[in-house]
């Protein structure tokens, strides 16, 4: 009797994303446990450039106009990492549009606040995060320390981040999506408070 055959399943596959002359679908991402790769598809009709941050995670990359060549573009996503990018619609002008997120595992999203002269600083000042994604604030040096403030919409964090604490928050999804401002100050009585916004993004 012949042995049976048990076809192999593959059970990983990649996350896909597609990117409009105006947004992407989804805006921000968590890829499953069986998730290891994105496939970015320009859907724009027109030349598109992608530019990540932080780099080092994926590889920034052109897609031609999908009449003209390939339009879709897939990268390995390593475990327990996130990132940002812009997507440059090569249209007349073009437009840049973004940040978008992707997330994998526990990785987070982090947010470096510096004094630069009197001035306090936030590296990005803009930084978007999957509904349910995480974020880091950390102090450019580590005896520093600051308060956050947040602005009318509140903290959407759990735990909440009400100091630059190097550690990582978890969004609350029951927050919803959208635009959350923020301010930092400290740590000298002559500082000026910084701020930015975290955009927590549809999935």
């Amino acid at each position: 009797m012949a042995a049976r055959v048990i076809p192999f399943e593959d059970n990983v596959s990649a996350k896909g994303i597609s990117i409009t002359a105006t947004d992407t679908t989804p805006e921000g991402c968590i890829l499953s446990t069986t998730q290891n790769a994105v496939t970015f598809t320009n859907n724009s009709g027109y030349v598109i450039d992608v530019n990540f941050n932080p780099t080092g995670i994926f590889t920034n990359f052109t897609l031609p106009d999908p009449n003209t060549g390939s339009n879709v573009n897939t990268q390995p996503a390593p475990n327990n990492i996130a990132v940002n990018y812009n997507v440059t619609v090569n249209e007349t002008p073009p437009v840049t549009n973004g940040p978008f997120s992707i997330q994998t595992g526990t990785g987070y999203m982090q947010v470096v606040i510096s004094t630069i002269g009197d001035q306090i600083t936030c590296a990005p000042d803009e930084v978007a995060i999957p509904l349910g994604g995480n974020l880091m604030m950390s102090p450019a040096t580590s005896n520093d320390r600051y308060p956050v403030g947040w602005g009318d919409d509140g903290d959407p964090f759990t735990p909440p981040i009400t100091s630059v604490d190097n550690t990582s928050h978890t969004d609350n999804p029951a927050d919803g999506t959208g635009e959350f401002p923020y301010e930092v100050g400290g740590p000298g009585p002559n500082n000026i408070p910084g701020g930015g916004k975290v955009i927590i993004q549809s999935t």
